[in-house]
């Protein structure tokens, strides 16, 4: 036996008092020390408590709003009355960070030892994955980036179930089973049981199995809030977004015979919808891919069928995030590697709603489409390469709405096992260290703005398209990987055209699914533009619906004649929409069909609409500058718009920023004062991007007030406001501490979120700091303007 003392858990929250509890094994009279120390060895708190009689155990309370470090220890002395020996107690805890997304993250996927774990820190990395977190092993892993600050996610909790076809395995490939199942088929055509997915995802035990585990996982991981538990990474229904016909197996298709009955109300309704005489529900089954490349009559069959497979896959996605959320509440659920829209369970309109994060490799517009379904997602750009084309693309990612970058570092070229910087961490740090900073902080705190455009998601038109491009190669489908499906087809290629044409303008485009298009959706938020690509099947609800909106005085772009097949691919009698074609309501100009569509020629379309952009950019010549990209985001009444020239450009660039009035406008990246313009010169390069705040109103300066003297040991409470109305929803201001030598505190030093109604911020001083005149200065990030006092610590 010996003392010991007790805290209520192994990571607490800096945000008010806390008991400890001492016990000591033999109750004595004497006298009791307590230390609370940080990191570094600076002493916080030192308590002397004199015991006229045994006590068997005391209460000591603690403030942690004085914690400054993650890592903390409380030593305990205790000196008892008369000859008896002096006993020691210690006690370690963390001072978990706040719950939620508060930064831009930048996370190392590659383990490296614990003494490079603060090296990490200074490239602006500020997350690491965290294996067998159930372990031994794990725990001392997290306690190790803990006690530095780095935060981390959970890896790869469940890939057994989301990913068996795209897992690693020793001494395999990481395709092995895929690939073996693909020649079981090859040797035998005609056996369907290797279209039953191992495990599949309507198998209840299998269900109950994974979500016992990832329940148990967040409920141990709770107290140390990681970022996010990620479900598997590269997971698919098949490998990755290989087009496969799973899933036959029993429990599958008992469950897609439910999900018929509640589409189709009645067998009866089934068979007129796909053409079939199913004498019961128990004797339904889907066409096969093979069946829908040979005969037009099985195609109704096989696009539910694959309908059904997303919906499996998004609904067993849901269950592991339901699991996530029983054990920890404030947790979140991600899948990583999330695959180009399309096959593979790869329909974003079921998918985007089914976790909170996603780690997403952006082909085929992902990351907007994802971003745009559901806003609260928080998404993650993965960083594999190097050089400007890379720096571009995370750049990029960033004003898609990114709030994380994972980094691939098989070869250690951005973090050395010393922990310093690689060749290319040296070159992305900066930008790390921009995006994890207060700027990123203030991007975070605002929301995309999408503008009077919107864009149809239509994975039926997906299937469509898929199976009409495999008509002519017959059987030959099942040799096609998820690389080969991934490539770019026309579907993909009219979305990404549209899209760019678009946010190239300032007229940021949103997606919208066929549901929410049949709901009637566009009629009623104030859409004025509807873009197509290359919708060609589409349900007679939706067809209804933009016959309506076209009534109500939209207009609609597509790059074909849409609709000529309907939901199920069934080929429509007559297109129907000529009647909009002839009355001009529904373009379908053949712009939309080349690789590029002239800036001038969409303008000219957003103005017959009666789209206003918030703002225009104009080429030397006066005209619409070509290959730009530009990104809105609206916080309160200030509007953040992000330009970045498109990948690929070379040198400098001029262009002027003309503006429909005069607004207070002001480069958030390099530090120009704001100005009240309606117009504004611009250089742009090839690979960084321009920020600019817009407000109508004027950007308000930070104010700081506190007291003037203070003394070692004590919590210096200071009041951060505004000088004027709030421009954003908040606004984040940049804290430095400056000590009596000059130095920056850094564990002193941060970023404080602040609301329209002030916020308040502690600066605690240790009882061995050094005394003399400090200096605490905070910046807006905003307006950029600094106010300052000075401390004087006795």
């Amino acid at each position: 036996m010996a003392d010991e003392l007790l805290l209520p858990a192994p990571a607490l929250d800096p945000t008010g008092p806390v008991v400890v509890l001492w016990r000591p094994d033999a109750p004595a009279a004497g006298e009791l020390q307590l230390e609370w120390t940080e990191g570094e060895g600076r002493l916080l708190e030192r308590h002397r408590i004199t015991l006229a009689e045994p006590q068997a155990e005391i209460a000591i309370r603690l403030d942690l709003r004085r914690a400054r470090t993650p890592a903390n220890r409380i030593t305990a002395r205790f000196r008892p009355a008369g000859s008896g020996a002096e006993t020691k107690a210690e006690a370690r805890f963390f001072v978990r960070p706040a719950s939620g997304w508060t930064q831009y993250q930048v996370i190392l996927w590659q383990d490296l030892p614990a003494a490079a774990l603060v090296g990490m820190r200074s490239l602006g990395i500020t997350g690491s994955r965290l294996l067998r977190p159930l372990s031994p092993a794990g725990r001392d892993d997290a306690e190790q980036r803990m006690a530095v600050g780095l935060r981390w996610y959970t890896e790869n909790l469940a890939t057994d179930f989301y990913a068996p076809y795209h897992r690693w395995t020793p001494g395999r490939s990481v395709t092995w089973l895929f690939d073996q199942t693909k020649a079981r088929h090859q040797q035998n055509p005609d056996d369907l049981t290797v279209f039953h997915r191992q495990p599949s995802l309507s198998d209840p035990a299998w269900l109950a199995t994974i979500e016992a585990r990832l329940t148990e996982i967040a409920r141990v991981q709770a107290p140390y809030r990681p970022l996010f538990h990620n479900l598997a990474d590269e997971s698919g229904i098949a490998d990755l977004a290989a087009a496969w016909d799973f899933d036959l197996s029993p429990a599958s298709l008992e469950g897609m015979r439910v999900w018929l009955k509640e589409r189709h109300g009645s067998l009866a309704a089934l068979n007129r919808a796909w053409g079939t005489d199913f004498p019961t529900w128990e004797a339904v089954t889907p066409a096969l891919t093979r069946d829908a490349l040979r005969s037009e009559a099985a195609v109704p069959s096989w696009m539910e069928f694959k309908a059904w497979m997303d919906v499996a896959f998004a609904r067993a996605v849901r269950a592991g995030t339901n699991a996530i959320h029983r054990g920890d509440p404030q947790a979140s659920a991600a899948l990583e590697g999330a695959q180009v829209p399309g096959w593979g369970g790869y329909d974003y309109g079921l998918l985007a709603s089914a976790v909170d994060a996603m780690e997403i490799y952006d082909g085929g517009n992902a990351i907007e489409i994802a971003r745009s379904l559901n806003p609260d997602l928080r998404v993650l750009i993965t960083c594999f390469g190097t050089g400007a084309a890379e720096q571009h693309r995370l750049w990029r990612a960033w004003l898609l709405g990114a709030q994380g970058t994972i980094i691939w570092d098989e070869d250690g070229s951005v973090a050395g096992p010393d922990g310093q910087a690689g060749p290319r961490g040296a070159l992305f740090a900066a930008m790390w260290r921009e995006q994890t900073g207060a700027l990123g902080v203030q991007l975070l705190e605002a929301q995309p703005a999408p503008g009077q455009v919107a864009i149809l998601y239509s994975q039926a038109s997906f299937r469509m398209n898929w199976l009409l491009d495999r008509r002519l190669g017959g059987d030959a489908w099942v040799e096609r990987d998820s690389e080969a499906e991934g490539a770019d087809n026309p579907w993909r290629a009219a979305t990404r055209r549209a899209a760019q044409a678009l946010a190239g303008l300032g007229a940021q485009p949103r997606w919208i699914t066929p549901e929410a298009l049949s709901a009637g959706e566009l009629t009623r938020d104030g859409t004025r533009l509807l873009v197509l690509p290359h919708s060609i099947a589409l349900s007679n609800e939706e067809v209804a619906a933009v016959r309506g909106f076209a009534e109500a005085g939209g207009l609609i772009l597509a790059d074909v004649p849409p609709g000529e097949h309907d939901a199920l691919g069934r080929r429509r009698n007559a297109p129907p929409f000529a009647d909009l074609v002839a009355s001009r309501r529904l373009r379908l100009p053949a712009s939309l069909q080349a690789e590029k569509v002239p800036p001038g020629e969409m303008v000219a379309l957003l103005a017959e609409a009666g789209v206003h952009a918030p703002l225009a950019l104009l080429d030397a010549t006066g005209r619409p500058a070509a290959d730009l990209d530009i990104r809105l985001f609206r916080s309160g009444g200030m509007m953040i718009a992000g330009i970045q020239r498109q990948d690929g450009a070379e040198g400098e660039r001029q262009v002027e920023l003309r503006l429909p009035g005069r607004l207070w406008v002001r480069s958030l990246r390099d530090g120009t004062p704001a100005a009240l313009t309606d117009r504004l010169v611009m250089q742009l390069g090839p690979i960084e991007p321009v920020l600019l705040a817009l407000s109508p109103a004027s950007l308000p300066a930070p104010t700081l007030s506190g007291p003037a003297l203070a003394a070692r040991g004590d919590l210096v409470t200071f009041r951060l406001g505004l000088d004027g109305p709030a421009s954003a929803s908040a606004h984040v201001m940049r804290l430095e501490v400056v000590g009596p030598t000059g130095q920056v505190v850094s564990v002193a030093s941060g970023t404080v979120r602040v609301t329209p109604e002030g916020t308040l911020w502690h600066l605690p001083l240790a009882l061995d700091d050094m005394p003399g005149q400090w200096r605490v200065r905070a910046t807006e990030v905003v307006s950029g303007q600094s106010v300052a006092m000075n401390l004087q610590v006795r």
